[in-house]
């Protein structure tokens, strides 16, 4: 994916965006924001620290490598959200225990540099892409290969280490899409129901019951409100339900997200229900250590907030069953050029597109 200048394989203007205010006055102009709403919610500095309190941080930086995208359009930022599937401790529950850590989920949410649009990019987990050579944590490499994309959260993280999973996952994404990740957050099944539940549950109709004995929910036809296991159950069935592959998946996750940011956008109009959400959502992610810094991660919440609904865009990268090139692989999916191209091209100079034209594409 890389060539020796990036501005010709993007067809980019070579310079930055120069009337944008600086990084530090923004800050300054959150934090300031941050500490007025937490004292107007009557919980003061106090609450303040605990919400930084809350984030759990990694540094990967020294895992990434030097072999990285270039950043055009300073003020767009992107961030890689990773569902976590491993399965220990209060996860065990879910399934049984799987060989090292897994991605169940992955997305990029891609906020725009003047903050008047957003897209939230899904990406199969049965991508089959290219896996760069991944810092194991033990002073070794692993081989570069070509094999599903969530195989790399599990490369990375074969010592137990969430920062190496993370690493290798980032590395994986920038190598195929050209994109620059400047933040991660690292969710798993029970930091999910922390946030649905915060919320007071979120509303879904079904046209048929759902019975997913690997999901571990029932939900019966009809529009009901759901919250803890029911909704994490939601999010997670899949051969129950339709033609049980990945993509369809998405497809409900996406919706589910949907109604997820009309319940933000209902409920975090005091400064008491935005504290709460806060405590939730900073208490369940593993983040980077600039996106731990709580006046950020405010800033983006803001942010998605003041976005109008129309103009925020799920869309899922897209592909086709790799079976019509391998007839023997059944399982994986690749992406479908030129659209994928058009898609991290898009978003690469911080440019809207029709995304869902992209997802009709053929």
């Amino acid at each position: 994916m890389y060539e020796s200048s990036a501005c010709a394989r993007t067809a980019l203007p070579c310079k930055r965006l120069s009337w944008l205010p600086s990084r530090r006055l923004i800050r300054r102009a959150v934090v300031s924001l941050s500490l007025l709403i937490l004292i107007a919610a009557g919980v003061g500095a106090g609450a303040y620290s605990h919400l930084q309190d809350n984030v759990r941080v990694l540094d990967v930086e020294n895992k990434m490598g030097s072999k990285r995208p270039v950043k055009y359009v300073r003020e767009a930022r992107n961030i890689l959200v990773v569902g976590s599937d491993t399965r220990k401790g209060a996860n065990s529950k879910y399934g049984h225990t799987l060989e090292g850590m897994q991605s169940d989920t992955l997305m990029i949410i891609h906020i725009a540099a003047n903050r008047e649009w957003a897209a939230i990019v899904s990406i199969p987990r049965d991508s089959y892409v290219s896996i760069p050579a991944c810092d194991r944590g033990d002073g070794t490499h692993s081989a570069p290969l070509r094999f599903k994309i969530n195989a790399a959260y599990a490369i990375g993280g074969s010592r137990g280490d969430v920062g190496g999973a993370v690493a290798c996952t980032m590395r994986t994404i920038e190598a195929n899409t050209g994109l620059r990740m400047d933040h991660f957050a690292v969710v798993d099944f029970q930091g999910f129901k922390s946030m649905v539940n915060s919320l007071g549950g979120i509303k879904i109709c079904l046209e048929e019951e759902i019975n997913d004995t690997n999901a571990r929910v029932h939900l019966d036809a009809g529009c009901q409100t759901v919250e803890d296991e029911k909704a994490l159950g939601y999010v997670r069935a899949r051969y129950s339900i339709g033609n049980g592959s990945d993509t369809e998946r998405i497809v409900r996750q996406q919706e589910f997200m949907k109604a997820l940011a009309d319940q933000v956008e209902q409920k975090l109009t005091s400064p008491r229900a935005l504290y709460g959400f806060l405590d939730a959502v900073t208490d369940s992610l593993t983040l980077d250590k600039e996106l731990a810094d709580v006046t950020l991660l405010h800033d983006i919440v803001v942010s998605l907030r003041t976005i109008p609904r129309r103009r925020i865009s799920f869309v899922t990268v897209p592909n086709y069953p790799r079976e019509l090139d391998v007839p023997t692989d059944k399982a994986n999916v690749v992406w479908r050029y030129p659209q994928a191209q058009t898609l991290f091209s898009s978003l690469i100079a911080d440019r809207e597109v029709n995304f869902e034209g992209l997802k009709l594409a053929k």
